[in-house]
C-alpha cells in the first residue's frame, strides 16, 4: 500500500509505501527502520510486520506548516494514536474531516481514500496499528456491540471513524504502547507477544469509545477547561517524583478543585492521584525490569517515603513484589 503527499503550488510529490501482511501467510516479525526527507520536514519510523497485523511509530518533524493533497490506496482497519502535535485530514469523498491531537486516539475503516492533509509545524508523534480486514473482522466476531456495529463498515467501502470524536489515551493504553516498542522477546515469542498486545489495545480502546457512549454530561466542556486538563496530567507527570497537591495544582493550571477532580476523572477514568501512582508504580516496573538499580533507589527516585510503602503499593498492583519482579 502507498500514501502519496503532493503539493500542487510547488509540484512536489512524496510516497511512502507500506504492507499489511495477509494473515493466511503467517511468518515471523520483520522490522524495518527508515529515515526519509520531504519538502515540509523529516519522518523517523521504525514498523513492525506481521500476519494480519502491521504496526508503525515514530516522530514527523515538520519544519514549516504542511498543506497538501494526501491519496492512499491502503485498504485496513487503523488503530490511531496520536502522542504529541496535532493535524487534520479531509476525505473529499464523504466531506469529513478527521483531526488528530495529543493524547488522542481512534479507530478508523480505511478503504483508501484521496483528501488534503494539514499539520502544525512542529514534532507529530504517532503509534499506529493497522489490520488486514479479513484478520479485524475475526477479532470482531462476537466481541462488543460497539465493534461488531462497526465492523459492518469494514465490509463497505467509506472512511469511518469508530466514534465521531475522539478519546484520550488512557494510562493503561500508554503502558501497552511502552510494552510493543520495547517489546523483549524475539523470534516467535515476539510474534505471539506482539499479537497479543496489539489486541490487548484494541480492547482498552473499544471500551474506552463505548464508555464515552454512556458517559453523563461532561463536567469540562469548553475547550479551556479540556486544555487545562491536559496540562494538569502533564504537569503531574513531570514532577512525579515531588507531585503538587491537589489545590496547588489546580491552582497551577487555573481550575478550581471540583473540576480538576471531576473533569480529570471522566478524561483519564482515574483519580489524579490514581492516575499518577499507577504510572509510577509503571516506571519503577519498567527500572526493575532493566535490572540496573537497587530498588531502594526506584523506591526513592519514584518519590516514595520508604522501601516498605514502595513494596505495599507495588504487590497491589502487579501481585508480586518489587523483589521477585526484579528476578523474573
Amino acid at each position: 500500500m502507498a500514501v502519496t503527499f503532493h503539493d500542487s503550488s510547488k509540484g512536489q510529490s512524496s510516497q511512502i509505501t507500506t504492507e499489511v501482511a495477509d494473515v493466511t501467510h503467517p511468518q515471523l516479525v520483520r522490522e524495518h527502520k527508515q529515515s526519509l526527507g520531504f519538502w515540509f520536514g523529516e519522518l523517523a519510523s521504525v514498523e513492525l510486520t506481521l500476519p494480519g497485523i502491521q504496526i508503525e511509530y515514530g516522530s514527523w518533524n515538520i519544519n514549516q506548516a504542511m498543506n497538501a493533497e494526501i491519496s492512499s490506496d491502503e485498504e485496513c482497519v487503523e488503530m490511531q494514536f496520536t502522542l504529541s502535535g496535532k493535524g487534520e485530514i479531509r476525505d473529499l469523498d464523504s466531506g469529513h474531516t478527521y483531526g488528530f491531537s495529543q493524547n488522542q486516539q481512534n479507530l478508523y475503516n480505511l478503504p483508501g481514500f484521496t483528501g488534503h492533509g494539514g499539520y502544525q509545524k512542529g514534532q507529530f508523534t504517532f503509534f499506529e496499528i493497522k489490520f488486514s480486514k479479513s484478520y479485524f473482522l475475526q477479532l470482531a466476531e462476537q466481541s462488543s456491540a460497539l465493534l461488531m456495529e462497526f465492523a459492518n463498515s469494514v465490509i463497505g467501502s467509506k472512511i469511518k471513524a469508530v466514534s465521531q470524536a475522539n478519546r484520550p489515551i488512557s494510562l493503561a493504553m500508554h503502558q501497552c504502547i511502552n510494552d510493543i516498542m520495547h517489546s523483549p522477546f524475539t523470534g516467535g515469542l515476539q510474534h505471539m507477544f506482539l499479537q497479543s498486545k496489539c489486541i490487548e489495545l484494541l480492547v482498552l480502546q473499544a471500551q474506552s469509545h463505548e464508555t464515552a457512549i454512556v458517559s453523563p454530561a461532561l463536567i469540562c466542556k469548553s475547550t479551556y477547561d479540556q486544555r487545562c486538563i491536559q496540562e494538569a496530567r502533564e504537569y503531574l507527570l513531570q514532577h512525579a517524583d515531588n507531585p503538587p497537591s491537589l489545590t496547588e495544582l489546580a491552582k497551577i493550571v487555573g481550575l478550581n478543585e471540583y473540576k480538576l477532580k471531576k473533569g480529570f476523572k471522566e478524561k483519564y477514568q482515574h483519580t489524579v492521584f490514581g492516575y499518577l501512582n499507577d504510572y509510577r508504580l509503571e516506571q519503577a516496573r519498567q527500572l526493575l525490569l532493566d535490572r540496573a538499580q537497587p530498588i531502594k533507589d526506584i523506591a526513592h527516585l519514584m518519590g516514595y517515603s520508604s522501601v516498605p510503602h514502595f513494596t505495599k503499593a507495588f504487590k497491589k498492583k502487579f501481585g508480586l513484589p518489587p523483589g521477585l519482579a526484579k528476578r523474573c
